[in-house]
């Protein structure tokens, strides 16, 4: 039987409704099944969950490293779902300059 994961943008009002054994497991099946092309989407989903839980310290590496790999598998839109992510963390920090600059270098 075949499994279906969707990923997509959650609102950090959102995440905080995920439970954390489902995203445990989202990643596991990741990692299991060898899912490679999705690495920068499941270290993006642990960072949007960091945040939601407070962690905005390791949320911000977590997001900063699935731009990164995200950027070695030339996948642009994952760069930009996680450049976007990011920037919305600086800009509820009142980082705007550093949001603005993200953005623009992922675009």
């Amino acid at each position: 039987m075949p499994i279906f994961m969707l990923f997509g943008i959650y609102s950090t009002e959102a995440m905080k409704n995920i439970s954390p054994e489902r995203t445990k497991k989202a990643v596991e099946l990741i990692e299991k099944n060898g899912e490679n092309y999705l690495a920068s989407e499941k270290i993006r989903l642990q960072g949007l969950f960091a945040r939601a839980k407070g962690n905005n310290e390791e949320a911000i590496k977590l997001l900063e490293s699935a731009q990164q790999i995200a950027i070695g598998m030339s996948a642009l839109s994952y760069r930009c779902r996680a450049a976007e992510d990011l920037a919305e963390l600086y800009r509820s920090q009142n980082r705007i300059e550093d949001a603005e600059r993200l953005i623009q270098m992922a675009h």
